[in-house]
C-alpha cells in the first residue's frame, strides 16, 4: 500500500524525532498529533512518498532500532533520521521533501559535521544545542578546541553519558583532562577514571588538584590520592582542605609527613592534620598499630612520638635490636619500660652486652624514672615518682634533699630496707614518720634514726635500750639522749656502754666525775681525760 514516511520532531521532546508511516498528508497527520496535550505543536522534518509503506516502515524501524526510545521516538536528529531512511530505502522513494526552516537542529547537525573547526566550536558552544548534535560530537570529534568549547557548555552535561563516552579519546589531553576534574557536574563515575587515568610518571598536578577540590570527586578515593602522592605536599595539603576527608586518609596524612619529617623541622602538615574535623587519635593509633605490625615500617613507629605505650612495649619485645633502640630514644617510651631495662642490665650475672648497652640507653633517657628520682623538684613529680615500687627509684628519691615531708612519709613504707633506712636519714623526715621507723624491724633503720640529732628523747629513749647494740650505741652517743639515760647506763655492769656514755659530747658532768671512780681502767681514763681536758696526763 503507498504511503507516506515521516520524520516528526517537537520542542517539548528535546533530542527526540518520531519516525513512521502515515497513509495520509505528514502535515495533515502531524496536526491530529497536537490534540496530544503536548504545550508544542508537532512540525514535519521530512516526508517521503513510497509504494509499500509497510515494508518501508520495517526496513526503517530496523536501521533505527539502537537509537529506539519506544512508541516510534528515536534519540536522533532529524539529518540523522533522513539519513537512515535513505539508506533503508532509497530505492523506493518516489516522492521526498524537507521542511528546513522547521529544522534548526538539522542545521546545526550540518554545521558540526563541517571540516570548519571554528564552525564547528560555535555550534557546540551555543546552549541551544540539541542533545543530538553533542552526541554527534562525542562520537567523532577529535580537535582540542572544538572540545573544550563543548565542555565549557552547561547544556553539554544534560545529555545521558555523553561525558562517558567522550572520556576515552580525551584522556590525552591534559588541558581537557584539567576542564573536567574541577566540573562539579561531571559524574563521580568519570572522575574515577580521570583518577585512573593519571600517569604517575607524569604526575599532572593542576589535573590531580582539581580533582581533589571537586567535590563531586568521592571523599572515598581520597586515601588512594594519599597513598599515590604521599611525596607531594600540595596534594595533601589540599586533601585536608576537604572536611569530607575520612579519619583514615586524615591518619595516613599525619603519618606519611611524620615519617617524611622525623630528623628535620616541626611536621606542619601532622599538624594541620590533627586540627581536621575528621582527625581521630583512635584511628592514628590503629594506623600505627598496622604499620608496627605488617606494615613495612616498624622501626618508624618505635621512633613515633604519638606511638601508644602499650605498643612501644609489644615494639620492644618482638623487636631486633635497633627497633629496640629506637623505643628507648623515644620521649613517649613508657617509665616502667626504661626502668626495667636499666634493672636488667645492671644485673651481671645475666646481663649481656646487648642489656648493658640498652640499659646505657635507658639510662640515658631524660624521663627515666630512676634519673628524675634526683633531679625531682616539684611535690606532684615527686609524688608520681614515689607511686613505683622499684627500690632504683625510691633509694634515690629518699635521697634527694628536696624530697617533701609528705612523700618520706609514704614511701617509709618501702619493702627496701635501704630505702627506708634512706627516708630515716633525710633531714625533712617528720617525726611521727621517724617514730614509725625507730620500731623497724631492720636494725640499721633504727640505729639511722637514732643517730639523729633532731631525734625527739621519747624516741631516743626507747633505742637506748634497744636490743641490737649499735642501735643502742647510736642513741648514747647522740647529743640529744636525755641526762637520766647516760647516767642509768654510767652505772652498766658493762664497761662498754659505760665508755659510751663518755663518748656523748653532751655528758653531763657529775657522770663524767662519778666515772673517774670506775672500777675498769680504761672508763677512768677517759673519764679524767674528759674531766680535766684532752691535754692532761693520767696516772
Amino acid at each position: 500500500m503507498k504511503g507516506w514516511i515521516y520524520v516528526i520532531t517537537n520542542q517539548a521532546v528535546r533530542g527526540l524525532v518520531r519516525v513512521g508511516v502515515t497513509p495520509k498528508d505528514p502535515v495533515a497527520f502531524a496536526e491530529a498529533l497536537d490534540k496530544g496535550g503536548l504545550p508544542f505543536p508537532y512540525e514535519v522534518g521530512y516526508e517521503a512518498l513510497v509504494p509499500d509503506m509497510d515494508a518501508a516502515d520495517k526496513a526503517v524501524a530496523a536501521t533505527l532500532a539502537d537509537r529506539s526510545q519506544g512508541k516510534g521516538w528515536y534519540s536522533c536528529s532529524v539529518v540523522e533520521a533522513v539519513r537512515q531512511i535513505t539508506r533503508a530505502v532509497s530505492g523506493s522513494i518516489l516522492v521526498e521533501s524537507r521542511y528546513d526552516n522547521l529544522c534548526l537542529a538539522d542545521r546545526m547537525y550540518e554545521a558540526v559535521s563541517s571540516s570548519d573547526s571554528v564552525r564547528r566550536r560555535e555550534v557546540l558552544s551555543d546552549p541551544q544545542c540539541p542533545p543530538n548534535v553533542f552526541r554527534f560530537a562525542v562520537e567523532r570529534e577529535e580537535d582540542e578546541s572544538v572540545l573544550l568549547s563543548m565542555l565549557a557548555n552547561p547544556s553539554f552535561f544534560d545529555i545521558d553519558l555523553g561525558i562517558v563516552d567522550l572520556f576515552p579519546r580525551v584522556a590525552k589531553f591534559p588541558t581537557i583532562l584539567e576542564v573536567i576534574a574541577e566540573n562539579p557536574r561531571v559524574p563521580p563515575s568519570v572522575l574515577e577514571m580521570v583518577f585512573a587515568s593519571i600517569d604517575e610518571s607524569q604526575l599532572p598536578l593542576p589535573v590531580i588538584l582539581k580533582l581533589i577540590r571537586n567535590t563531586s570527586f568521592s571523599a572515598d578515593n581520597l586515601s588512594r590520592v594519599v597513598e599515590k602522592y604521599k611525596n607531594e605536599k600540595n596534594v595533601l595539603r589540599v586533601v585536608l582542605e576537604r572536611t569530607d576527608c575520612l579519619p583514615h586518609a586524615v591518619s595516613r596524612i599525619a603519618w606519611i609527613d611524620w615519617c617524611d619529617c622525623i630528623s628535620s623541622e616541626p611536621e606542619s602538615i601532622h599538624e594541620l592534620a590533627k586540627t581536621h574535623p575528621a582527625w581521630s587519635v583512635e584511628e592514628f593509633v590503629s594506623l600505627l598499630e598496622n604499620e608496627a605490625k605488617f606494615g613495612d615500617s616498624p622501626d618508624m613507629v618505635a621512633a613515633h612520638r604519638a606511638c601508644p605505650p602499650e605498643l612501644l612495649e609489644w615494639l620492644f619485645r618482638s623487636g631486633d635490636r635497633s627497633i629496640k633502640e629506637m623505643v628507648l630514644y623515644n620521649d613517649a617510651c613508657p617509665p616502667n619500660l626504661l626502668v626495667n631495662v636499666a634493672i636488667a642490665g645492671s644485673i651481671e650475672d645475666f646481663a649481656g652486652d646487648e642489656e648493658r648497652c640498652l640499659a646505657d640507653l635507658a639510662m640515658e633517657h631524660p624521663l627515666n624514672p630512676i634519673v628524675r628520682a634526683s633531679k625531682a623538684d616539684s611535690e606532684v613529680e615527686f609524688r608520681a615518682l614515689a607511686r613505683y615500687q622499684y627500690v632504683q627509684v625510691l633509694l634515690p628519691l629518699a635521697k634527694n634533699p628536696a624530697c617533701p615531708a609528705g612523700v618520706l612519709k609514704e614511701i617509709a613504707t618501702s619493702w627496701s630496707s635501704d630505702v627506708r633506712e634512706a627516708v630515716a636519714a633525710h633531714s625533712l623526715c617528720p617525726p611521727d614518720t621517724l617514730c614509725f621507723l625507730a620500731r623497724d624491724e631492720s636494725d640499721v633503720v633504727r640505729a639511722r634514726v637514732a643517730e639523729r640529732q633532731d631525734c625527739p628523747s621519747s624516741i631516743l629513749i626507747n633505742l637506748a635500750h634497744d636490743r641490737a647494740p649499735k642501735v643502742a650505741r647510736e642513741a648514747l652517743m647522740n647529743p640529744g639522749c636525755p641526762p637520766e639515760i647516760l647516767k642509768d647506763y654510767a652505772e652498766s655492769e658493762y664497761f662498754e656502754f659505760r665508755l659510751l656514755v663518755l663518748d656523748n659530747p653532751s655528758c653531763p658532768v657529775p657522770v663524767v666525775d662519778l666515772l673517774r671512780k670506775d672500777r675498769n681502767r680504761d672508763v677512768r681514763k677517759k673519764a679524767k681525760s674528759r674531766y680535766f681536758g684532752a691535754s692532761e696526763k693520767c696516772p
